[in-house]
């Protein structure tokens, strides 16, 4: 069995077994939040692959227009999500996201060779690896300071995408893509020390944990770093 067919089946299972574990009396716990966490990330994955792969088996057409549209769309949402404080509605907009992000994927894998595509992920997989033990070893260092860094960083990058493209014909993709990759790392380290300090306060207080928050931002951290880390090894 393919592995895209795994996910297919393996999408609603994950699905039931995050409820069930992340809920309880309908409401989100902080029982097992690190665990429910993961589940919620894994989950998330899970949907994102499976509508890559529904996309490409209804021949669902790739095409400029409609990547342009559904990249506003997807940006509008992501900022809808931050003032929505409804769970229900929250969890629809993420859904919503991740299935706009799924189409827009298949539009960017179009352009990569399927060597380079294995090869991203299994370096991804130490990035990740490597950013989650420095934020364990190091969480001194996961501070606002260093959100602003990379803040700032991303904003720059972003500037400076723009510029390459319209005045430079992308002269100087690699290298942001590369500074892009360390930035993204950062990204992942400081919501990684954010999610360790969430389990400990949710704990404490024994209120009600909203994982979308961190989850949408690390599954936006994850799919960044494995496009920009494509571009680096694609040249």
């Amino acid at each position: 069995m393919e592995i895209s067919e795994i996910f297919k089946v393996l999408t609603p299972i994950l699905i039931i077994i995050t409820y069930l574990s992340a809920f309880k009396g309908g409401k989100p716990t902080c029982n097992r939040f690190i665990i429910n966490y993961f589940l919620y990330l894994l989950t998330s994955f899970s949907i994102f692959f499976t509508a890559m792969k529904v996309y490409e088996e209804k021949d669902m057409k790739v095409n400029k227009p409609v990547v342009m549209v559904l990249s506003l769309t997807w940006i509008l949402l992501t900022i809808s999500f931050v003032f929505i404080k409804n769970m229900y509605l929250q969890h629809l907009i993420f859904l919503a996201i991740v299935l706009i992000l799924a189409y827009l994927q298949r539009y960017y894998l179009q352009t990569i060779d399927k060597e380079v595509i294995e090869e991203t992920l299994k370096k991804m997989m130490i990035i990740i690896l490597l950013c989650a033990l420095i934020a364990i070893k190091f969480p001194q260092y996961m501070n606002d300071s260093l959100l602003m860094i990379l803040i700032f960083g991303l904003l720059f990058v972003i500037l400076f995408r723009i510029l390459d493209i319209f005045l430079f014909d992308k002269k100087y993709n690699d290298m942001i893509s590369m500074v892009s990759v360390f930035l993204f790392s950062g990204l992942i380290m400081y919501d990684t020390n954010r999610v360790i300090n969430a389990a400990k306060e949710c704990r404490i207080s024994g209120g009600s944990p909203n994982y979308l928050d961190h989850v949408l931002d690390m599954f936006l951290n994850i799919k960044n770093l494995f496009i920009n880390l494509s571009d680096v090894l694609e040249d």
